[in-house]
């Protein structure tokens, strides 16, 4: 989500040097143009067209109202129980956001973290931010590098930003621009 990706760039900024503040602007300027509709990257990550329009539907009710109907975030709920990935990542955004829900950290992580474990990218970046910000967990950035990297290798590109963003602040990974760029 949108607030993820503001969060993370902002802990980036606010844990690097002085020396690198004209290069953390990069990750902020980033972070604000990168997926501004974050439904669009949760249904970019499916073969299933038809499930994809309907989690579109059923997620566009977010942006539109204050809060989610109770049908609709039982019929999030069941999909998601039922195994489908692109739910489990909206009830994650939901429950990090508080939006339709009760903010809960946790939960999004549990949402997240079914999803990525059924090798959804978008799910295994979320665990990695979260990871990266401690939002429910400890702060452990070589967990958040090891979900990066599984979503990057994938081809998910905010991944591989975050990979880069690392790499080049040298949070918990060596310090290595080439490898930032690469």
């Amino acid at each position: 989500s949108e607030f993820q990706k503001t969060r993370a760039a902002d802990t980036l900024q606010s844990s690097s040097s002085e020396n690198e503040q004209s290069n953390n602007s990069s990750l902020v300027a980033h972070s604000a143009n990168s997926n501004n509709n974050k439904n669009t990257t949760i249904n970019d990550n499916t073969n299933n067209n038809n499930n994809n329009n309907n989690n579109q539907q059923l997620a566009s009710k977010e942006s539109t109202h204050p809060t989610i109907d109770s049908f609709t975030r039982t019929l999030l709920k069941s999909k998601a129980t039922l195994g489908d990935k692109n739910a489990q990542v909206t009830l994650g955004d939901m429950h990090l956001d508080g939006k339709g829900v009760q903010q809960d950290y946790r939960a999004a992580m549990g949402w997240y973290r079914k999803a990525a474990d059924q090798g959804d990218a978008v799910g295994q970046c979320n665990v990695g931010l979260l990871y990266f910000q401690a939002f429910g967990v400890p702060q452990m950035f070589s967990a958040a590098m090891e979900w990066f990297l599984k979503a990057a290798n994938q081809g998910y590109a905010d991944a591989q930003y975050y990979i880069g963003a690392m790499c080049n602040l040298g949070q918990r990974v060596p310090k290595d621009h080439s490898q930032a760029l690469a």
